[in-house]
């Protein structure tokens, strides 16, 4: 992302809007509970190594990850908070939205993409998409693009002479 945002506005003038109906952070709270519940039988069975192992990563990563806010949906408005920037955010509004995406990425974070009026876009690296893409769907369901691309899809029309023996 690049260093000027649009429609920036300062974290200070948040509390101003109201209280937003979700908010999504970063810290993985499903998959810690999951590690630290598979990894108590494992210490009691003959895979205690791993079970540790497991057990001390997931602590770990409740204590040590920060739970920074990433995405929070308002009525009229969603607010996006861009990584390695405390002191500013983005306010876009949903009419301002013409196309929005979750993308799996391979190697590092996954995105959340927005297309707005005006040939602007907006990508921001999260960890909790799953979380983002039902929100949006509630949201601006028609406006996401694969619904899109689904929507203006045709099909492809039968072709019943294949089925027709050919006479000799």
């Amino acid at each position: 992302m690049n260093d000027e945002l649009i429609n920036q506005m300062s974290v200070e003038d948040i509390d101003k809007l109201g209280s937003p109906n979700k908010v999504i952070t970063i810290k993985p709270y499903t998959a810690i509970i999951v590690c630290t519940i598979v990894s108590i039988p494992m210490i009691i069975s003959k895979l205690w190594i791993l079970g540790v192992f497991i057990l001390a990563l997931a602590l770990l990563c409740m204590w040590k990850i920060p739970n920074e806010k990433r995405v929070a949906f308002y009525d009229e408005f969603l607010i996006i908070y861009p990584p390695n920037r405390k002191d500013v955010c983005q306010k876009i509004d949903y009419d301002e939205i013409l196309e929005w995406r979750v993308a799996q990425g391979k190697a590092g974070a996954d995105s959340f993409m927005l297309r707005l009026t005006g040939d602007r876009y907006i990508a921001t690296d999260c960890f909790n998409t799953t979380k983002i893409y039902k929100e949006m769907d509630k949201v601006l369901p028609e406006k996401e693009a694969n619904y899109i691309r689904k929507k203006n899809m045709e099909n492809t029309p039968l072709n019943f002479n294949f089925f027709k023996r050919k006479k000799k």
